[in-house]
């Protein structure tokens, strides 16, 4: 599969589970922030820092994937071996 492709089926995941991915510049005094999983109020937001690498990307959504729930939503077997890594 192609990396886009697997971005594209990873954001459609993390929308089934009522997050909204946002790709934006992430900054602080200490450094960068590569982004993650926030709650603000009742919404939930992924971030994600717009300067990664496609694959970086990618492998951030992997690993906060890795700490969700997901019996109760379809997830395509390939991708589910990718998050169960």
């Amino acid at each position: 599969m192609e990396p886009e492709q697997v971005y594209i089926h990873l954001k459609a995941i993390w929308e089934k589970l009522g997050v909204e991915v946002r790709e934006q510049a992430l900054s602080y005094e200490l450094g960068k922030a590569k982004g993650g999983l926030v709650r603000l109020g009742e919404k939930k937001i992924f971030f994600i820092e717009r300067s990664l690498s496609l694959q970086e990307k990618i492998e951030l959504m992997l690993n906060e994937l890795q700490e969700q729930k997901l019996d109760e939503i379809y997830i395509p077997p390939y991708l589910r071996k990718m998050i169960e890594k």
